[in-house]
């Protein structure tokens, strides 16, 4: 058998990417405020409509490239990011070592943002829910870093002292999920008040004082752009399952469609019980929106927290997962010496990515430490996270879309889009994720101040310019890529 190149790390893979096919209902509630404050009701609903259409020609791609990994070393060649995988075999070849680097390092920063996002969703819920029960509290930036620093450590020693149990989870996660998405539906229908379906479908809010909806709504579609991101999770079971060629591409594509009618349902069902347009929602203006929301229909602060906890615990669950994830793309890009460090980022114990992990979570809170300086916090870090995952998912798709449209042989898929078939989604994909990309570096207000400024293009320039001078300097002359890595293993098979 090939070489490893590394200690196998499988312990809760099947959790970690149940949990990140499963996570957007529970991110589409904590995550609503952008497209609420720039689209409201209407904005929100059509902006999770075209995106999950647009990004379903994304997935389609990914799909395909999943099963282009050779049969006899999928097993090893699975294991790495498969969107740096697949730069790795499509680009040019003088171009295939950069290219595959710079994708490793935005989908290993990317997954390090997705962290921060969560951190900061579970924080800032319990934040909202101190305010809702505690009316006379002052809420204080710092103790919001606080709660996320206190978020960061108990995932951190979760994820380590009991990552072999973390797979008994899969099943209770999936249970769980399915049983709270009906409870809070059914008790938001009956029990929440209802506008008129005209409001709903019609009514766009422009709360970022733009010149015309037209350029309010796609700066707020980062919500519903970041719900149907990640996509291609399942890809990441491809080596724990046989036949990987063709089960791993039909489970990416067979996830999306069912979680999608999922995600839609519960956008309308958010939409018809926030009340009427114009009308303030209960509770403390502060809290998130889907506090107010679950305040409106149960009328308590006891009920509503009961319900939020329930969300939060959902939340918590994803969470893990998406460290769990973060820190194995961290892992697989340090063994092939993309990172500096890569060393030490590389070292396990009991099959655990311990210094990968820690240094995830350090990187989440450094990231929330410098964002949350601004107002604009959330949007800057949701921003920086949908930047990176969808500029890896635009150099991939080009270099396909360059092999297909120039008549080159691709790698062998045994499951394939087909010749114009594959190059039409290729390219309604690429031009989905250029949109998405070029959309969500807006700022969230038409007046742009230092406190709502949208900081993720000056990180995203600065992530790309440390990457493109590690590589020139040291760190690009040991890294090769996965497909020198998957030779060397051919040749040792």
């Amino acid at each position: 058998m090939p070489p490893s190149g590394g200690d196998d790390i499988t312990s809760s893979n099947g959790f970690s990417d149940v949990a990140t096919v499963y996570h957007r209902t529970e991110i589409l509630l904590a995550a609503s405020g952008p497209a609420l404050h720039n689209g409201g009701p209407a904005g929100l609903l059509w902006s999770m409509v075209w995106t999950y259409v647009g990004q379903l020609f994304v997935t389609l791609s990914l799909a395909e490239m999943a099963s282009m990994a050779p049969t006899s070393a999928a097993h090893c060649h699975c294991k790495y990011p498969r969107l740096v995988s697949g730069v790795s075999e499509l680009a040019p070849p003088h171009w295939q070592r950069f290219l595959s680097y710079l994708t490793g390092w935005l989908a290993c920063f990317g997954w390090q943002s997705v962290t921060a996002v969560y951190c900061y969703n579970i924080a800032g819920t319990i934040h909202g829910l101190i305010q809702l029960n505690h009316p006379s509290y002052v809420p204080e930036a710092w103790h919001l870093m606080l709660l996320i620093a206190a978020t960061a450590v108990v995932v951190s020693a979760t994820r380590i002292l009991f990552s072999n149990r973390l797979s008994l989870l899969e099943g209770a996660y999936a249970v769980l999920h399915v049983y709270a998405f009906v409870l809070v539906a059914i008790t938001l229908w009956v029990l929440a008040p209802h506008p008129s379906g005209e409001s709903v479908l019609t009514h766009y809010h422009n709360g970022g004082a733009w010149p015309n909806t037209g350029l309010s709504i796609p700066t707020g579609q980062i919500t519903s752009i970041f719900v149907w991101l990640r996509s291609d999770s399942v890809a990441h079971l491809a080596e724990e399952v046989e036949n990987a060629a063709q089960v791993v591409p039909k489970s990416i594509i067979y996830g999306y469609l069912i979680n999608g009618p999922l995600g839609l349902i519960l956008a309308v069902t958010i939409l018809f019980c926030f009340g009427s347009p114009g009308e303030e929602a209960p509770g403390p203006p502060s809290a998130w929106p889907y506090i107010g929301l679950f305040h409106r229909a149960l009328g308590n602060p006891t009920a509503t927290t009961a319900f939020v906890i329930v969300v939060l615990v959902l939340l918590a669950m994803t969470t893990l997962s998406v460290t769990a994830v973060s820190s194995r793309v961290m892992l697989a890009l340090a063994r092939d010496n993309g990172l500096p460090l890569s060393p030490h980022l590389r070292h396990t114990r009991h099959t655990n990515p311990t210094i990968a992990l820690s240094a995830t979570l350090t990187l989440a809170l450094s990231l929330l430490t410098l964002c949350l300086s601004a107002p604009a916090a959330f949007h800057t870090v949701l921003a920086l996270a949908t930047a990176c995952l969808t500029s890896t998912y635009i150099i991939c798709l080009a270099c396909i879309l360059r092999k297909r449209a120039r008549g080159e042989a691709l790698p062998h898929a045994q499951w394939s889009l087909g010749g114009r078939a594959g190059l039409g989604v290729n390219v309604l994909g690429l031009g989905y994720a250029a949109w998405a990309f070029f959309w969500c570096l807006w700022p969230a207000e038409y007046v742009v101040t230092a406190g709502n400024f949208n900081w993720a293009p000056v990180l995203l320039l600065v992530l790309v310019g440390v990457a493109c001078v590690s590589f020139v300097d040291g760190v690009g002359t040991s890294y090769h890529g996965p497909v020198a890595r998957v030779q060397t293993w051919m040749s040792a098979w």
